[in-house]
């Protein structure tokens, strides 16, 4: 009911965003929102899903105006096709089958973190699952046409992420399957290269939470190890430069940016 009108009327006969001159910065959440990734010292686990997208459909939307309609065609192509059976992809608003809603293994972040590629579909014309899925070491899938994500019109954005036209969606299947082992191993490691740049961690305020998060995943690999996922303990899977906290994080960024543009 807050958007009765499809979005390009409300948006008018201009971008909302000019990547010449404007910054898209990253969303700011709470670390407990990447609870169990292996960036925030999470179990490093064996990522056995191909494609993930967990959210709000709106399938009762006649008109199918929220994401663009996205969402929903994916949910429904996940099902009718059996994409999950044949292929490891799940759209959906709940766990894919086999995952128990409520248990760690099927929260948000666990799933993100047993994923190889995570869509990035819009909502309200906006979305913040680029962030989401870099902080969870996931390459992010844009399908989106026309929106840019966090920093793409300063960092190489094409070197850890994949873009997938709107029209292609019915393909996805195919698209994901022809990315050959070392392509998804180099996204995978150029992930890794960029995600402090998408995370808030030099903030004072930021820090005791971080503490808290990175406490509680010491203190769940002491008990259990998760052997159960064939993970890895916590000790020793985050790099030392994942350790840098405090350095060239997401408003780091955007001061070395400003800086630079000062400068030109």
């Amino acid at each position: 009911m807050y958007h009765p009108d499809d979005y390009l009327e409300r948006l008018g006969h201009f971008p909302c965003h000019d990547p010449a001159k404007d910054i898209v910065i990253p969303v700011f959440f709470s670390p407990e929102k990447y609870r169990h990734s292996p960036l925030f010292g999470g179990p490093e686990r064996n990522r056995t899903i191909l494609g993930f997208f967990k959210g709000d459909l709106r399938l009762r939307d006649p008109r199918m105006l929220y994401s663009r309609g996205l969402r929903q065609r994916l949910h429904n192509l996940t099902l009718e096709n059996d994409w999950w059976g044949k292929h490891k992809i799940w759209v959906g608003a709940d766990p894919p089958p086999g995952y128990q809603q409520g248990d760690r293994f099927s929260s948000y972040s666990a799933l993100l973190s047993s994923s190889i590629f995570c869509f990035n579909l819009p909502g309200d014309g906006w979305t913040a699952r680029f962030e989401d899925s870099v902080l969870h070491g996931c390459i992010p899938v844009i399908i989106m046409d026309g929106v840019d994500p966090p920093y793409a019109n300063v960092l190489d954005i094409g070197s850890f992420s994949l873009r997938i036209a709107e029209r292609d969606v019915e393909r996805v299947p195919e698209i994901l399957a022809a990315v050959p082992p070392e392509e998804v191993a180099r996204l995978q490691a150029g992930v890794r290269s960029v995600w402090h740049r998408y995370v808030y961690t030099g903030l004072k305020a930021y820090k005791p939470l971080l503490k808290k998060v990175l406490d509680a995943n010491a203190a769940e690999a002491q008990v259990d190890g998760m052997a159960g996922d064939g993970a890895q303990a916590a000790g020793g899977v985050v790099s030392q430069r994942e350790r840098d906290w405090d350095q060239d994080d997401a408003f780091d960024t955007l001061i070395q940016i400003l800086y630079s543009k000062m400068l030109h």
